[in-house]
C-alpha cells in the first residue's frame, strides 16, 4: 500500500512539473513574441515621425532652399548638391547629401591634412580658415544650411533624424545613424568638421 501511495504521488509530482515547465515555456514564447511585436511597432512609429517631421521641415524651409541653390550656383562653378558614400546601417553604402560648400576639384594630400589639421586629436580634420571653401559655403557651414538635404536621405530611409553621424565609406556603423549627433549640435565647436566636408 505505502508503494502504491509512493508511486502515485512520484507520478502526481512529475505530472506537476510537466506542466509548470510547459506553462514557463509558453510564457517565455509569449514574451519573446511580444517584445518583437514592440521593436516593430517602435520602429514603424519612429520611421513615421522621421518621414512626417522630414516633410513639415521641408516644406517650411523650401525658400531656404531654393535661395541657397542659387547662391551656390552664382558663387561658384559646379553642382549644386555634394554626394559622397556614406556607410549606414548593416553596413550599406549610400548617397549622403549636403549643399556643396567647396570649391570643386580642390583637394588635399594626406601630408598637407596632417600639417594643416588643427584638431587636436588628430582623428578628424579640422582648420578654422580652410581656402577651400566658398563665401556662401562659409556661410551655409556657419549656420548648418548645408546639411539640410539631408532631409532627403530621411525620407529615402538611408538616415534617421536622431542617430550618430553616418561614417565615411572606408568605416563601418552597425547603429541607426541620423541627422543628429554632438558634433551637428556643438555650434561646430567653433571648427568646421573638415573631414565630412571634403567637397
Amino acid at each position: 500500500m505505502d508503494e502504491l501511495k509512493h508511486s502515485v504521488s512520484k507520478e502526481l509530482m512529475d505530472l506537476l512539473i510537466d506542466r509548470g515547465r510547459s506553462k514557463f515555456r509558453s510564457y517565455i514564447k509569449f514574451k519573446v513574441a511580444l517584445w518583437e511585436i514592440t521593436v516593430k511597432m517602435t520602429y514603424i512609429i519612429k520611421r513615421a515621425m522621421d518621414i512626417i517631421f522630414a516633410l513639415c521641415i521641408l516644406i517650411i524651409l523650401s525658400p531656404v532652399f531654393i535661395i541657397t541653390a542659387i547662391a551656390i550656383k552664382l558663387n561658384s562653378s559646379g553642382p549644386v548638391i555634394f554626394k559622397q558614400v556614406r556607410v549606414g546601417k548593416n553596413g550599406r553604402h549610400f548617397d549622403f547629401f549636403k549643399f556643396r560648400s567647396m570649391k570643386v576639384g580642390v583637394w588635399l594630400s594626406d601630408e598637407q591634412r596632417k600639417q594643416l589639421n588643427e584638431s587636436k586629436d588628430g582623428v578628424i580634420f579640422k582648420m578654422k580658415e580652410d581656402p577651400r571653401v566658398t563665401g556662401v559655403g562659409r556661410f551655409i557651414r556657419k549656420f548648418s544650411i548645408d546639411e539640410l538635404p539631408q532631409l532627403f536621405n530621411v525620407l529615402i530611409g538611408d538616415m534617421s533624424l536622431v542617430g550618430p553621424r553616418p561614417p565615411a565609406a572606408e568605416r563601418s556603423c552597425s547603429l541607426h545613424i541620423g541627422r543628429t549627433e554632438k558634433a551637428s549640435c556643438d555650434s561646430r565647436n567653433n571648427l568646421y568638421m573638415a573631414s565630412f566636408r571634403a567637397q
